[in-house]
């Protein structure tokens, strides 16, 4: 029990000297994470301002991203990708070894589509706008259980978006 209490005593005085050591950087800390946020703000807009350069006049403003899960691939493929227009860039998440890293595309799928959900997920470029998004990664996993409401949604919802 000594043993212990010793312990205690020994992690409190280490906590406290790296609390006093660590506390003048606490600024600087907090002045890194503030710049970090900003850059990371500053390259999603110089994204979408890219985007807006040279997607839009071009006739393109949607990303599209599916994989070959067998949860929605046959759905996806038979229901959803035939009615899209030829301003839709599709990608498959099956295939991403074969993005090129720094394509348009592949960039604004890591910059805009967040890091839960993201697949299937549909976004939508508008000019001055930020970007629209439909996911669908729960509606899919409701309809597999049986409830189809979300997805069917979801699709209207996507298609309204598109305008299709």
């Amino acid at each position: 029990m000594g043993n212990q209490k010793q312990k205690t005593l020994r992690e409190k005085l280490a906590n406290a000297i790296i609390g006093i050591i660590a506390l003048p950087f606490l600024p600087l800390i907090f002045l890194f994470v503030i710049v970090a946020l900003l850059l990371y703000f500053l390259y999603r807009l110089i994204l979408l301002i890219t985007v807006w350069i040279f997607w839009l006049p071009n006739g393109k403003n949607s990303l599209v991203i599916y994989s070959n899960s067998t949860i929605w691939k046959d759905d996806f493929e038979n229901k959803i990708l035939p009615q899209l227009d030829s301003n839709v860039v599709v990608m498959n998440w099956s295939e991403r070894r074969l993005w090129r890293k720094y394509s348009l595309e592949s960039m604004c799928f890591r910059a805009f589509s967040g890091r839960y959900e993201y697949n299937p997920i549909a976004m939508k470029f508008r000019l001055f706008r930020w970007v629209k998004r439909v996911r669908f990664f729960k509606a899919y996993k409701a309809s597999k259980h049986g409830d189809n409401t979300l997805l069917e949604a979801r699709k209207e919802e996507l298609f309204s978006m598109l305008n299709v």
